[in-house]
């Protein structure tokens, strides 16, 4: 049986995740079926910034977990808290081969821990269309969808 490393920190992490982002997104482009050619378009980079400009005057935790015996990183969670309270789970990956062993969960309450220390007043996920499959881990939390926000991929005119 595989034995994990959990760190958790915060920005100085980031980087450590770049190749699961990717692979998340590779993900992303594959599911999302009118918009997957916004995800290619997509960087770790620009992702990144995003995620320190969102906590500029919040919080950031960066949660990575790697195998023991290779130290290989297998799966992560970005959360943060913005200045108005609001907690999110940002970006939660887990490599194939390591699913269906408590993995996802111990990130998720892990993060929604972090965040009720804080106290924060909502806490929210944002799930891509087509990637509907993660609603019943998501609904074991508590999280369920609220809304659907739809974008006009290019103008019909």
């Amino acid at each position: 049986m595989q034995s994990y490393e959990y760190l958790c920190g915060g920005s100085e992490l980031l980087d450590i995740v770049e190749p699961l982002w990717k692979k998340l997104n590779d993900l992303h482009r594959l599911v999302s079926p009118h918009f997957s050619d916004r995800a290619a378009a997509h960087s770790f980079t620009a992702r990144k910034q995003g995620f320190l400009e969102k906590t500029q005057n919040g919080q950031l935790r960066v949660e990575v977990v790697k195998t023991k015996a290779e130290q290989q990183v297998i799966a992560y969670c970005v959360s943060t808290i913005t200045p108005d309270k609001t907690g999110e789970i940002d970006s939660i990956f887990v490599e194939e081969d390591h699913r269906g062993n408590g993995i996802a969960d111990h990130l998720m309450c892990g993060a929604l821990e972090w965040m009720e220390q804080a106290e924060v007043k909502a806490k929210i996920l944002v799930v891509l269309w087509g990637n509907e499959r993660v609603h019943a881990f998501y609904q074991r939390y508590g999280f369920f969808p609220l809304s659907a926000t739809l974008m006009q991929k290019q103008a019909l005119f």
